[in-house]
């Protein structure tokens, strides 16, 4: 029953794309406030080129992330701007509380796909015959948890 209620919790269809969204577009502002064009920019290299999301799309959600009070306007930029002004975009203090909460989810659920995929591989892999290639894995994955770690120290001492 505890699985059926996590499950129930985890948006679906269009609702789970408009969160995926909303999550780049915290991230990104956590970058540095930007306009709405810049994200759109930002979001279509990230995914070499894969997604883009429409204007149709996008402001609207940037209007109901400002209604919720996770971002708010930084400026308004009118030079170089045809027939209008860029609105600037810039995180509040809930969007930050926010961006830090899905953080720290994204930390569990990787966690938890890591121990399925790579640690559950492992013990496969072991137990069907194929202990060189699971220790193959397991070195490949103590050289990432190496770097993971060396690159921990140094963003996590930042303050």
């Amino acid at each position: 029953m505890k699985i059926q209620e996590e499950n129930e919790l985890q948006p679906k269809g269009a609702k789970a794309f408009r969160e995926s969204l909303m999550w780049l577009v915290l991230r990104i502002l956590a970058e540095k406030p930007s306009h709405g064009y810049e994200i759109m920019k930002k979001i279509e290299e990230m995914t070499h080129g894969r997604w883009k999301p429409a204007a149709g799309t996008l402001y609207p959600l940037l209007d109901s992330m400002q209604n919720e009070g996770l971002i708010e306007i930084k400026s308004y930029e009118q030079e170089g701007v045809r027939g209008g002004k860029k609105i600037i975009y810039g995180l509040t203090t809930n969007g930050w509380v926010l961006l830090k909460d899905q953080l720290i989810n994204k930390i569990s659920i990787y966690t938890s796909m890591i121990n399925y995929i790579i640690l559950g591989g492992i013990d496969c892999m072991r137990k069907e015959g194929y202990k060189n290639e699971a220790s193959e894995v397991c070195n490949s994955l103590m050289e990432w948890l190496t770097k993971v770690q060396s690159e921990l120290n140094v963003y996590c001492k930042k303050s």
